[in-house]
């Protein structure tokens, strides 16, 4: 606001050069100094009350009062976002007033509604239980609670889906890893030793693996093999045919393993290699394998 003093002022300065100019009696010249300085209080006056005023009128429209009603009619209104800004606006300009302690509610209502909408928008069952976490008891914590179980649902018939199109030892091992307890884990494990053992005998590189040799009993209806692991890694064997298996042998170590008697494609890995071959199982065998470098 520009000052009134400071425009009087310069006005009547102007007055008294004028009137010094022309040689006014010194009587005159103080009965006009001192209206000049009525004048001049009263105009400060004036403008102390309109500085007041001006005061008054910015709380009428910033202050708590008013903040507190706009939260309310935004709340009304379900302007969530604007609910949160008013608020943050009232607590730090008055931290001390009662509508602060009364606009709570209506912050809590407003960062709930924007926390479940945020929930629904993502559909993610992460962000519903955050939403349980922060709202505990909120207005929506059934609702939560149910979109997390029909979304679990919902993403164990993706992934089941997904394997099931890829039918790789991978997709199948990605879906144990995030449903370890699954009902048909078992029939889902001997899925992979197959898959497993074909990807090794599809591979180019795969090395060929040498037959057992029979050491009696032949014709049983079931055979023990004896396996000797002679090389300086971990050797995992694969067995696919009457039986599914899939063992691990230390290095330099042995295992004796039990099967039903039948055709078997075998497959083997060793220190980073693949190797595969068939055998033809009805008795005891044993084999040792070795790595062998060229």
């Amino acid at each position: 606001m520009i000052s009134l003093n400071k425009n009087l002022t310069q006005f009547l300065i102007l007055c008294f050069s004028a009137i010094s100019c022309n040689s006014v009696p010194s009587s005159e010249y103080d009965q006009l100094k001192e209206q000049f300085q009525t004048i001049y209080e009263q105009n400060t006056n004036l403008e102390l009350r309109i500085d007041s005023l001006e005061s008054e009128i910015d709380y009428l429209k910033n202050g708590a009062p008013h903040l507190f009603a706009e939260i309310k009619q935004l709340s009304e209104e379900k302007k969530w976002s604007s609910v949160l800004n008013v608020y943050d606006k009232l607590r730090t300009n008055f931290p001390s007033s009662y509508e602060l302690k009364d606009a709570l509610q209506y912050k809590e209502q407003a960062s709930e509604e924007l926390a479940w909408a945020g929930a629904i928008k993502t559909n993610s069952i992460r962000v519903y239980e955050n939403y349980l976490e922060n709202f505990s008891d909120g207005n929506y914590v059934s609702e939560a609670k149910a979109k997390i179980i029909s979304r679990k649902k919902e993403l164990y018939a993706e992934r089941l889906q997904n394997a099931k199109k890829q039918n790789s030892a991978y997709s199948w091992r990605s879906f144990l890893n995030d449903y370890p307890d699954d009902v048909n884990r078992k029939s889902i494990e001997q899925k992979i030793i197959k898959l497993e053992v074909d990807e090794i005998f599809a591979d180019a590189t795969t090395g060929r693996l040498p037959q057992s040799n029979r050491t009696g009993n032949y014709g049983s209806t079931s055979s023990n093999i004896t396996i000797s692991n002679s090389t300086q890694y971990e050797l995992v064997l694969r067995y696919s045919g009457p039986s599914t298996r899939k063992v691990s042998i230390r290095p330099h170590g042995q295992l004796s393993l039990n099967l039903i008697s039948g055709s078997y494609r075998v497959a083997a890995s060793a220190g980073g290699l693949n190797y595969a071959g068939s055998e033809s199982l009805r008795g005891d065998y044993s084999v040792k394998y070795y790595i062998t470098r060229y």
